[in-house]
């Protein structure tokens, strides 16, 4: 049986970034205009940014239970560290990522003008909760296009085998989406229910076929 194989195009860099990212802006800093009088707006300076809200999808939840770990679309004119804010609820768990990027701009004035290149990393990041994920409805990523790559074992190349993810705690149709943009086929056996309660293969090992079964409880 062969398992499931790191995609040629499934390192962790997708094209057209700029697509992704939300378009709710946040908030802007802006360049400082020369003193006295009222003179026309300048051109932007090469550290005039402005926050995001960038798009983000679910890997898989924390050994803990009170965890999830994310990847979100990060161009590469990025300044900084992403922010990222959860609100829970009983019954939800809303998470939101904000990023400050470059604004690009023409050249004017004799400077250089500013580029923002489309293609974008996808970093991971590791979100604590105050209680259990237990079934809780997850919101707030947005749209990013697979395959994303997370747990592997080395091997030669593009030939390295992807290890499935843990999918304990969540909601049975978010955990089969988790597993779809990771490259898997997720199948729901057992009882239904509000969570998933087991999974087979367990976390860190391959998958025969790529095709990972999920039970349900609670």
């Amino acid at each position: 049986m062969t398992s499931a194989r790191l995609p040629q195009r499934g390192f962790v860099v997708l094209a057209a970034a700029l697509s992704l990212i939300g378009g709710v802006v946040a908030g802007s800093v802006s360049a400082s205009g020369a003193s006295g009088g009222r003179s026309a707006p300048s051109a932007p300076s090469a550290r005039e940014t402005r926050v995001v809200t960038a798009h983000w999808a679910l890997l898989e939840t924390g050994a803990d239970g009170r965890s999830v770990v994310i990847a979100y679309v990060a161009p590469l004119c990025h300044v900084g560290r992403a922010r990222v804010h959860v609100r829970e609820t009983r019954t939800s768990i809303r998470i939101a990522v904000t990023q400050r990027v470059i604004v690009p701009a023409p050249p004017a004035r004799g400077r250089p003008g500013i580029a923002c290149t489309t293609e974008a990393a996808q970093p991971r990041r590791t979100v604590h909760l105050h209680s259990l994920v237990a079934g809780r409805r997850l919101s707030g990523g947005g749209h990013v296009r697979g395959p994303l790559v997370y747990l592997t074992r080395p091997g030669t190349g593009t030939d390295a085998e992807l290890l499935v993810p843990r999918m304990l705690g969540l909601a049975p149709d978010q955990a089969l989406r988790a597993l779809a943009v990771q490259g898997f086929h997720g199948r729901l056996v057992g009882s239904r229910g509000r969570e998933v309660v087991a999974q087979q293969p367990p976390r860190g090992s391959t998958a025969p076929r790529g095709h990972v079964e999920l039970t349900a409880g609670h």
